[in-house]
C-alpha cells in the first residue's frame, strides 16, 4: 500500500506530466498572482496555445490538487501563484535516489 508521500509524489508527477500544465507553471514562475484571464492571455500570446478558460481552469485545478499552485482571493478575483520550487527538494531527492541506485534494465522475454 502506498504511503501519503508516494501519493503526493504521484500527484506531483501526474500534474507535471501534461505539457499545458507545465506551460502554466512556467507562466506563473514569471509573475505570481495571476487571474485566470491573464494566464489564458499569456498562453495565447506567448506560446500560441489556444485554450478555453474552462480548459485552463481544469488544468489549474489539477495543479492546485497537487499543491503546485497556491490561490488567494483579492475581492472577487482568484489569483494564482506557482509553488513548484517548494517541491523541488522532494523531487530531486527522489530522482537522486534512483540515480544512485543505477538504472536497472529489464530483460525482454
Amino acid at each position: 500500500m502506498a504511503g501519503s508521500d508516494d501519493k503526493d509524489l504521484d500527484a506531483t508527477f501526474h500534474a507535471l506530466a501534461d505539457p499545458t500544465r507545465r506551460a502554466i507553471l512556467d507562466e506563473l514562475a514569471k509573475r505570481d498572482g495571476q487571474p485566470l484571464f491573464e494566464i489564458c492571455v499569456r498562453l495565447v500570446e506567448g506560446r500560441g496555445m489556444s485554450l478555453t478558460r474552462q480548459a485552463v481552469s481544469k488544468h489549474l485545478t489539477v495543479l492546485e490538487s497537487a499543491d503546485l499552485v497556491e490561490v488567494r482571493w483579492e475581492g472577487r478575483t482568484k489569483l494564482h501563484s506557482g509553488k513548484l520550487s517548494a517541491h523541488l527538494p522532494r523531487l530531486i531527492g527522489w530522482l537522486s535516489k534512483h540515480e544512485q541506485e543505477g538504472d536497472v534494465e529489464c530483460e525482454s522475454s
